[in-house]
């Protein structure tokens, strides 16, 4: 196969998490020759990157593309693209957790920042909380290889957990699309994204 350098790259880029660069090998891949793998690739690689700089729109066209050319890899495809909503839907769900622990413990701290200032200047300064940081990639995203520069300044966890459910959203929009397109409603794959709706 021509392409087997950028296609290992890409799959060794992928396994490290660096998912940037595993786009851009699968990329270099299909400006050589159209393959099942560089299609199907590419669009987990964006699936990866939706945080970032992706959408589920991107994800679909390259899944699609890959079944566009080989009509017999629609199981194999939507099997890989279950596995990996799941894997992005847990992290983000862990997300969320981690997010109203931290819009919880802000609001504790307002309350006694607002306590401490009816009886002394000094103290409700001192409570004050510093500002939410403004990248959310080094303040919840927490795995190497996400980012969250789409979105780009957040100010608050709260606006960062309506950020996360969007994603947790459209993954889950996308995958229900891509799955219900093919007919593999039947996947255990499939089944397992589908639980975690609830």
């Amino acid at each position: 196969m021509k392409n087997n350098f950028q296609i290992e790259k890409a799959g060794m880029a992928f396994r490290a998490q660096r998912f940037g660069e595993c786009q851009l090998s699968y990329e270099a891949a299909l400006d050589k020759e159209y393959s099942l793998e560089s299609w199907k690739g590419l669009g987990i690689a964006k699936l990866h990157r939706i945080s970032d700089d992706q959408s589920m729109k991107e994800v679909l066209y390259c899944l699609n593309k890959a079944i566009e050319l080989y009509p017999k890899s629609k199981k194999e495809t939507a099997i890989e693209l279950a596995k990996n909503c799941r894997f992005l839907l847990n992290k983000y769900s862990n997300m969320i957790i981690r997010l109203d622990e931290e819009i919880a413990a802000e609001k504790r701290r307002q309350s006694w920042a607002f306590f401490f200032a009816m009886f002394s200047f000094f103290m409700r300064s001192a409570s004050t909380t510093s500002k939410w940081s403004n990248t959310f990639s080094l303040a919840t995203a927490g795995g190497v290889g996400y980012g969250f520069s789409k979105f780009g300044s957040i100010n608050s966890a709260e606006e960062a957990r309506l950020i996360v459910s969007d994603l947790i959203i459209e993954i889950h929009h996308g995958c229900d699309r891509f799955v219900k397109d093919t007919n593999q409603e039947k996947l255990p794959e499939y089944k397992a994204v589908k639980e975690l709706e609830q």
